[in-house]
Order: C-alpha cells, then structure tokens, then sequence
C-alpha cells in the first residue's frame, strides 16, 4: 500500500499536543515498586504551617497519596528522600522506579547520586509535556477541586489550604476508585477495609475539652473551635483556634451531629491556581487570618492530653494515611 504524500504545511498548521492516558498502559502490580510524584505550588498565600509548596506521591499499583508539604521547592529532594525510607522501612527496600516531570528541582545530580546509591532508577517526562506524568498530574488537580470545595463551602481562610489538602489526601485514600476495580487505595495498600464511620466534614465544629487547671468548677468545660482533619485516624483531631490563629491537636473532642451550617461572612476566597496557572506570586497577608512571615506564629501546637504519637522512623516525618 503507498501511503498518501504528507502535506508539511499541514503538520505545521496542526500539529498539536498528543493526548495522555487517563490511567498508565503498563501499571506497576507490586505496592512500592513504583512511585510517581510531582511539586506543586507556589499557592498565592502561605498556609498556617508557613508552607508554599507540597510535593506529592501516588504508588502506582495502589494508588495510595502521600503529600509532604515544602517551604521552598529546593527542599523537595530531602522529602523525596524521607519518602523513599518510609518505603524502605515497610517494604525492606527502597522503590525501583521513581517518575518525576522533568524539573531541575527534583531531577538534578543529587538526587541521581542518591539513587544510583539506593538502585532506583529515574523516570522524566519528556520537556514541555507534564502530562506524561498523567497519574499525579490528574491526582493534584483532583486534589485541589476538593480543597477549593472544603475552604469555600465552610468559606474558611485561605491560609488553612494545608489542612484542606491533607484532609483532601486522607479522604481519597479511603474512597473506592475505578482502577482498584471499586477497592479503596487504602484497603489495596494494607489489606484491610478502612472504618469510615468517623469521618466528619472539614470545617466543621467540633468541642474541645478545656484543660485548663485554673478553670472555675461552675465554666464551661468545652470550647467550640474549627475541625481541620484527622490524626492517626479517629484517635485524634486537628483543630483550628481562631482566639490564638493556631492547628492544635486533643484526643478529647466531640462532635455536634445536630449541626447546622454555619453562616459566616468572608472575602478572603481560597487562592489555589491550578496546575496549569501556576506563576510567580507576590505572598500577601490577610486582616482575618495570622501573618505568614511568622513560621513560629503559626507552628501546630499539641495539646498535653495528646499523649499518643504515631511516628514513622524517619527524621520529623508524620505520614497520616
């Protein structure tokens, strides 16, 4: 057959990006094998952790999230290092394969060596085409419709995005997904069916116990303050105190299953650009939330009844699935 004589003012007049997968052809089987991950970020205004960047992580066989949150994109080799131990530390060894886009931040001769040290081999994208990394690529954009939602549905500040994200993360580790043939990445991942019965919306009040030694025996034993997400499952809630503008945890909360929506005025709508946004910002700061140049300000805070931590054995990391 002779194949019809190409036009090459038409290859230049069309020729357009070539669609990715929604899912990978050749999806790794084995938990841990195969990591995919992307940074996001700058975000238009530093959260309450003082953070601007998260750098995200999807095992590609059961599609369990992570996400390690950066103050500079610089620092996204040492979490991608505190990840790959976590993998060591459950699996015994390190991943095979770590995919990344093709950014000098995450794939620069440090993290080569580190690699090479560990037998990891890299994978990029080709240049100009993130959407090689399509997995992750789809995961943050997803990740970030739902953190608009939670913010602007609660109309909460924008500085809590961090909270919202990880909020985000464990919500979609324990929702049923079409690639795990309706199983949820977390149950894919440790083999157990997650309890959902906990859950709560973000945003929401939740009663806190007030520890105060010097309280009057006729006070208010509870305060009402802000719901920001889970710690080591149901054990545990982060809160938002809007008297100090600080993420607090307590083991001793309760919720109010009568509640309604809470009315409240605000102007200060999330700022989270999507993916494709992305550009150069100016960090501002708001009348109705802390100031972000502060890192110690807005440092969480655990309360004394928080006796119980779950760590991984790793540096500070806290991996919340």
């Amino acid at each position: 057959m002779i194949a019809p004589p190409t036009c090459e003012s038409c290859i230049q007049a069309k020729q357009a990006h070539r669609p990715f997968l929604k899912e990978a052809e050749h999806r790794a089987e084995i938990a841990g094998e195969q990591i995919v991950s992307n940074v996001w970020g700058p975000a238009h205004v530093k959260s309450i952790g003082g953070w601007l960047y998260y750098v995200s992580f999807l095992d590609d066989a059961k599609w369990l999230s992570t996400v390690l949150f950066l103050k500079r994109k610089s620092d996204a080799f040492q979490r991608i290092r505190e990840y790959g131990a976590v993998i060591e530390w459950k699996f015994g060894k390190p991943p095979k394969y770590l995919r990344f886009d093709n950014s000098g931040e995450l794939v620069n001769s440090e993290i080569e060596k580190w690699a090479s040290e560990k037998g990891i081999k890299i994978e990029t994208t080709a240049p100009y085409s993130p959407s090689q990394n399509g997995i992750v690529e789809q995961f943050n954009r997803t990740l970030l419709e739902l953190t608009r939602a939670m913010l602007i549905g609660k109309q909460l500040p924008a500085f809590l995005w961090d909270k919202a994200v990880s909020h985000a993360v464990y919500l979609q580790n324990r929702a049923p997904t079409r690639a795990l043939m309706g199983m949820t990445p977390l149950e894919a991942w440790s083999g157990t069916k997650p309890d959902v019965s906990h859950l709560w919306e973000f945003g929401c009040d939740v009663w806190i116990l007030d520890e105060d030694k010097n309280r009057s025996k006729l006070a208010l034993k509870s305060k009402k303050m802000i719901f920001t997400g889970f710690k080591n499952g149901p054990k545990a809630v982060h809160y938002y105190d809007t008297a100090t503008w600080k993420i607090k945890v307590s083991r001793n909360f309760a919720f109010n299953e009568n509640e309604e929506p809470r009315l409240k005025t605000s102007s200060n709508v999330p700022s989270l650009p999507a993916e494709e946004e992305l550009a150069e910002v100016t960090i501002t700061s708001h009348d109705d939330g802390p100031n972000p140049a502060s890192d110690q300000t807005h440092k969480e805070e655990t309360e004394t009844q928080s006796s119980e931590t779950w760590r991984l054995r790793t540096r500070d990391m806290d991996i919340n699935y």
